[in-house]
Formats: structure tokens, C-alpha cells, sequence
């Protein structure tokens, strides 16, 4: 899910985005319970997890992840173990965040706003 920092969202803004990504806007641009509930669905969809073949999500502590019994519920139904990483540790578990999503999200922007 790619979330944009506007209130209206534009079809023109997943141009050139990866097939299946969904597109949504909030004023911030960041996460909010109801986006994660709606990502956790798209998730859903393609993840499909089984009982003899589980899926592991692993999450940062964000409250929209830690307190969304919406989503807590539905992981537990459909066969989906949460893994919540502790806080403020991102640069010592989510390398990922500092060696490509950070660079990624730059240039992104700058490509959206030109």
C-alpha cells in the first residue's frame, strides 16, 4: 500500500506502480488503523495462508498495528501468526528500512512531485 500525503487521491498517482499495489491518502501521509485494517485485507487476499501453511507477519510496534483488534481478529481466523518487533529498534532489525525504504521513499516523492 502506498499512502500519499493529500486528502484526495489521484488514479494518476499509482502510475507505474507495482501490479496489485493499492493506493490510499491521509492528510499525514503515514499509517493509520483504518489504511492497516484495509492493507491487512489486501494482505489477506494474496497471502493466503492455511492452517498446514501458515503465514508470519512481522510488524514494527505502531500503535495502528498493536491495537487493531480488527486485524488481531482476523489473523487469528485465517491462520496468520503477528510478530511485533520492540520499539525503537528498527536499526538493529529492519535493515531493510534504513538500506532501501528510506532511499526508495526519497526518490518516489521527488518523482511524484516533478
Amino acid at each position: 500500500m502506498l499512502i500519499f500525503p493529500r486528502k484526495n487521491f489521484k488514479a494518476e498517482l499509482m502510475d507505474d506502480a507495482p501490479p496489485g499495489s493499492i493506493g490510499k491518502c491521509h492528510s499525514t501521509g503515514w499509517i493509520q488503523s483504518y489504511l492497516f485494517t484495509e492493507w491487512f485485507d489486501h494482505f489477506l487476499h494474496y497471502a493466503k495462508p492455511r492452517e498446514d501453511d501458515p503465514a508470519v507477519l512481522i510488524l514494527d510496534g505502531h500503535f495502528s498495528h498493536t491495537r487493531n483488534l480488527d486485524v488481531i481478529k482476523k489473523a487469528r481466523e485465517n491462520n496468520i501468526a503477528i510478530v511485533c518487533l520492540p520499539p525503537h529498534s528498527t536499526h538493529k532489525l529492519q535493515p531493510l528500512d534504513l538500506t532501501f525504504m528510506a532511499p526508495f521513499k526519497t526518490y518516489y516523492c521527488q518523482q511524484i512531485e516533478s
